[in-house]
């Protein structure tokens, strides 16, 4: 009942203020536990693209960003300094105290801090970004060859990033291997049965690091072997010369040509 009173006697403005500090409380048992667990989650880049480093706190007055042990920018009550080494590529956002690299480079990567002053307790909160960054992604190709009733697609995205292949259906499905598909080369080779798959049927090839994913697709049917032009044309002549008997025997018998052999 004291707890009631307690609690009814107490303002809006004091519950929305204890209800704040508990989440801000219970926000920081949970970064204390990621860090008890010895786990990282990386955060992955791709040279010459973007990243962005957002903390989980809510930035209140103060937050100090660092690299290693070097800082990289301070912002305190709305006053960015940014540290001449960082100034052309690294940006703090003044509301949310977020840090974006542009153009990023191999030597960004990197353990980054933030630093954020925690008013109540007047001490700060620290969170980490462990950052790498990869060479860039190229646009896979896929080459094929009809073989033995089969067709085999080879994908290849000839880039230095550490990749993962896969194969897709059109529909977005994960092809396994079954009666109809092998998977060989570390995915990167499908073979499949044109007994058993129509040839119109389509393929995407799927290439990923782990900053960045790439596609490209194709049709079964444009690895099937087609005639030559030479065979074309020699079907082409042995009709039209087939055609040409037939008129030249029907023109001749018309005439009665062979019933005057027979006579004779």
């Amino acid at each position: 009942m004291l707890t009631r009173c307690w609690l009814t006697a107490l303002s809006p403005d004091h519950l929305l203020i204890m209800r704040i500090q508990g989440q801000a409380f219970l926000l920081q048992l949970l970064l204390a536990a990621l860090l008890a667990t010895g786990q990282e989650d990386y955060i992955n880049g791709e040279k010459g693209g973007e990243i962005v480093l957002q903390p989980l706190l809510s930035l209140e007055e103060e937050i100090v960003w660092k690299k290693g042990v070097n800082k990289v920018a301070e912002l305190e009550n709305g006053k960015l300094h940014v540290y001449p080494a960082y100034k052309a590529r690294f940006k703090v956002d003044n509301s949310s105290g977020k840090l974006t690299i542009t153009n990023l480079m191999e030597e960004d990567a990197g353990d980054y801090y933030a630093d954020i002053l925690i008013s109540k307790d007047n001490r700060y909160q620290t969170e980490k970004f462990p950052l790498r960054v990869f060479p860039p992604l190229n646009k896979p190709s896929v080459t094929c060859r009809e073989e033995k009733g089969f067709v085999i697609l080879t994908c290849n995205a000839t880039s230095s990033a550490s990749e993962e292949y896969t194969w897709k259906h059109s529909n977005g499905e994960v092809v396994s291997t079954t009666d109809i598909y092998q998977l060989l080369d570390d995915n990167k080779t499908l073979n499949i049965s044109l007994a058993k798959e129509h040839p119109e049927k389509s393929m995407v090839c799927v290439v990923k690091s782990p900053a960045s994913e790439k596609t490209e697709s194709i049709f079964i049917s444009e690895c099937l072997t087609k005639p030559t032009p030479s065979l074309k044309i020699g079907l082409a002549v042995s009709l039209t010369l087939i055609v040409i008997a037939a008129l030249v025997v029907g023109v001749l018998y018309y005439k009665g040509y062979f019933n005057r052999c027979r006579k004779a």
